[in-house]
């Protein structure tokens, strides 16, 4: 009998071992960082560096394109998780093991059409009367409600920065946050000139709030460690370079 048991222990402690050690990475369209391309491959220049780290570390994984809100979820709740293009904040950093910074120089502003209906702003508080298009769950969503404004008041909310700008173009909300080079690109893919647009207020810098990779704080340790020291060979190599 004890033959007949002891291959099911040893395959059963192998299905555990690669289930702990397989990845479930999420992230959002949002290109060119990372969005999914026509043949249905997730890309961009934040998914090659997150291919790169976790192709050093040599684990397996499988990466999924959901709604900001959704990866989110999934990152915060369901360990061996990995989430990116993600800003690191002081509400944000219990949650997750960080791995920052995934890009440089990624600021984010707040952009209104170019047709001079809306003027440089110098802050955003509860007492602005614009309508401003945010991702559910997204950073600048956080930000805003952290300084009291609130949802279908000032906050309008989309499923994805795609819609937002869709909405702003059909003069639905006043601005909508992103940063430049995603801004460009989606007004591209539009057929749009980034004329069409002007940045009215700076909602963060890249040296206060990094953008990063960030993993489910109840994720494996040594799947952890693996990441950690790819990700930092990673970031030799580009100071090196």
């Amino acid at each position: 009998m004890i033959y007949r048991v002891l291959p099911l222990i040893l395959s059963t402690f192998v299905a555990s071992t690669v289930a702990q050690n397989n990845l479930s990475v999420v992230t959002e369209n949002w290109p060119p960082y990372n969005y999914q391309n026509d043949s249905g491959d997730v890309d961009g220049v934040a998914t090659a560096v997150v291919k790169r780290v976790l192709s050093s570390a040599e684990l397996s994984y499988s990466i999924d394109v959901f709604p900001w809100a959704r990866s989110y979820k999934l990152a915060q709740g369901q360990p061996n998780t990995l989430i990116y293009s993600i800003f690191k904040t002081a509400e944000r950093e219990p949650y997750f093991h960080w791995f920052c910074p995934l890009l440089p120089n990624l600021d984010m502003f707040f952009f209104a059409l170019s047709d001079g209906q809306v003027k440089p702003i110098s802050s955003l508080d509860a007492s602005t009367s614009l309508k401003i298009g945010v991702v559910r769950e997204d950073f600048p969503y956080q930000v805003l409600k952290s300084r009291g404004l609130h949802e279908g008041k000032q906050l309008y909310l989309s499923s994805s920065d795609e819609v937002n700008l869709k909405r702003l173009l059909a003069g639905e909300v006043d601005v909508v946050p992103t940063s430049i080079r995603s801004m460009k690109s989606r007004l591209k893919n539009l057929g749009l000139s980034f004329d069409k647009v002007v940045p009215v207020y700076q909602l963060l810098s890249s040296e206060s709030t990094p953008i990063c990779m960030a993993m489910s704080i109840d994720s494996n340790p040594e799947v952890v460690e693996k990441i950690s020291v790819s990700f930092q060979k990673e970031l030799t190599q580009q100071l090196n370079k």
